[in-house]
């Protein structure tokens, strides 16, 4: 795992539970107190996965919740990395273009391995996203999910369809269910006004509102 995505994993643990919860999960797997992570180093996944199961002994909760909350309190980090990517209309419209996001982290940081995250639009309000990953963190990504719809203050529910746990490459696909479209629908009430409901022709149209 990048240092990078470490960095910002222990940093929301910090923000989630205290300083003092993460210090001592740290502390329990010989962290050096004053490391400081490089970006672009490779942690060992095994190294982090056991500093969250002392998290979750330390709060007295499963470590899987643990992995969701993490993923929520992240969808707010990844905005500011990519603010552009968070700037749609609806929760819809960003879903569909995560796996770029991801596809833009593997650019940034050599060596990254994120996940694939490949949506399929289902009809104007549901989507199918396959999470693909040789991790097969699926607790983060079901707190990604959730995390993404409450930062666009959308309602969304969800069902798992399928779940691949074991192999080389592990799967979840989901079916989502979201408040709003992609897009907006307009109404061009000055349109209306300067045709009085009589002209049809869109040159024209353009042309009145140009002059006016």
């Amino acid at each position: 795992m990048k240092g990078s995505v470490v960095k910002t994993w222990l940093g929301t643990v910090g923000e989630l539970y205290g300083t003092d919860v993460l210090k001592n999960a740290l502390i329990k797997n010989s962290w050096a107190e004053e490391r400081v992570i490089n970006p672009l180093e490779d942690i060992e996944d095994e190294y982090i996965v056991k500093i969250i199961q002392n998290v979750g002994a330390l709060v007295g909760k499963p470590v899987g919740s643990v992995w969701k909350e993490i993923g929520r309190r992240n969808v707010y980090s990844f905005s500011r990395w990519f603010p552009s990517y968070f700037e749609r209309y609806s929760l819809k419209a960003f879903l569909m273009l995560m796996d770029d996001v991801h596809s833009q982290l593997t650019k940034m940081i050599p060596g990254a391995m994120p996940p694939r995250l490949i949506a399929k639009e289902l009809s104007s309000n549901e989507i199918e996203i396959s999470y693909r990953s040789k991790r097969g963190m699926f607790d983060y990504f079901i707190g990604l999910l959730e995390g993404s719809a409450e930062f666009f203050k959308e309602s969304m529910s969800y069902e798992i369809l399928e779940t691949v746990a074991s192999g080389q490459e592990k799967l979840m696909r989901v079916k989502i269910r979201l408040e709003k479209q992609s897009d907006r629908v307009k109404t061009f009430n000055l349109s209306r006004i300067i045709s009085f409901g009589l002209i049809k022709s869109i040159p024209i149209k353009v042309s009145l509102v140009l002059s006016i």
